[in-house]
């Protein structure tokens, strides 16, 4: 909740969240593709989500799971399609799947110094960076995030794409509590088109990248939720 005086508050505070559990053990294992698919279906089929945020990721590419996000950005939010956006991944490497497939919005992470996070920038964290090139879509803060966690405390440090993703996420749910008539093609133009262009970096437009000049370290720029 926002302007309460506890705490702190996300990017779209007022929007309804629904958590989608994917882990199926106790060590954490994400279970198999199909069950990765199935959590997608359901996430906009019976749960409803317009948005639909993903904090996971890095495995081998996947028909079953592909096939899976082009229905959420086709039969989602009835017809408008859901938005499907993915976490880039943390090895400082290329995007990783599934964030890689085009129908998604891949997010990498930034340092607050506007550059891609990489494992020597300003944050002096140098032990992981923010995937990148091919296939990446937007950047957001990623280094040093607070954010709420279980047992009612807070985490001040959280870091990597997992953190991004979701302030993006929460841009996307601004832009349709303005217009819940956008479709996801609508919603995803204006995100990208308005993202600056920050960092030392040359934008050019490229094949791929329909939306606005472009670069391998962020993508489109850094989200811009005004």
């Amino acid at each position: 909740r926002s302007d309460n005086n506890i705490g702190i508050a996300g990017v779209a505070p007022l929007c309804k969240i629904i958590p989608v559990n994917l882990t199926i053990n106790s060590s954490g294992s994400f279970g198999t593709f199909q069950q990765l698919a199935t959590c997608l279906d359901w996430s906009w089929n019976e749960g409803g989500a317009d948005i639909i945020s993903n904090s996971w990721g890095g495995g081998v590419p996947s028909s079953l799971v592909h096939d899976a996000i082009k229905r959420a950005i086709t039969l989602g939010r009835g017809g408008k399609g859901s938005l499907v956006l993915f976490s880039s991944g943390n090895s400082d490497a290329g995007v990783s799947s599934p964030s890689i497939y085009p129908e998604s919005i891949s997010v990498g992470a930034m340092d607050m110094c506007y550059q891609r996070k990489g494992n020597n920038t300003c944050d002096a964290e140098n032990f992981w960076g923010s995937n990148y090139g091919t296939g990446l879509d937007i950047s957001a803060p990623g280094v040093k995030i607070a954010t709420t966690r279980n047992g009612a405390s807070y985490n001040n440090i959280f870091n990597g794409t997992s953190s991004s993703c979701p302030f993006v996420a929460g841009v996307a749910a601004l832009v349709l509590s303005v217009n819940p008539g956008f479709t996801q093609v609508q919603a995803r133009q204006i995100i990208e088109r308005s993202a600056r262009k920050v960092g030392n970096y040359t934008y050019s437009r490229v094949p791929g990248q329909p939306n606005g000049s472009w670069t391998p370290n962020l993508g489109y720029g850094m989200v811009s939720a005004a």
